[in-house]
């Protein structure tokens, strides 16, 4: 028997009918992690160990979020650089690669990657477009 689009025993079919977020907040209240939802998009009840007190279950819930967000940041980087490396020497190289450097300083201020590494993604971008433009 399912339940509110989440599987209710072991091993049964997860329904993707409700969305993400309805079933974050539903994770939460039931106690279960909200990296599994957020993995699987919804969550076996009689599977995962659940925290007791409630500051903590808030503290899952908001680092499950966190994650997902660093997750797309992340890969709006890899994008970016990757574009402007493919349109190195073409008309839209400036462009693409003021954005690129532009998203790397935005994620090193949200301290979704540090300091070091954006200094380093940066500085391989421009030698890279020197040496091809």
């Amino acid at each position: 028997m399912r339940r509110w689009g989440f599987a209710t025993q072991k091993g049964e079919p997860c329904s993707q009918e409700t969305s993400v977020h309805l079933n974050l907040k539903r994770a939460w209240r039931w106690g279960v992690s909200p990296a599994l939802v957020l993995s699987q998009g919804c969550f076996n009840r009689t599977e995962v160990p659940v925290a007791n007190i409630k500051s903590q279950k808030k503290r899952i819930l908001t680092n499950a979020k966190r994650a997902e967000r660093n997750k797309a940041v992340k890969s709006e980087l890899k994008t970016r650089v990757k574009t402007a490396k493919a349109t190195i020497g073409s008309e839209t190289s400036v462009e693409d690669v003021r954005v690129a450097v532009k998203r790397i300083d935005m994620a090193t201020a949200k301290g979704i990657i540090h300091k070091n590494t954006a200094a380093r993604r940066k500085s391989r971008l421009m030698k890279q477009v020197n040496a091809g433009g």
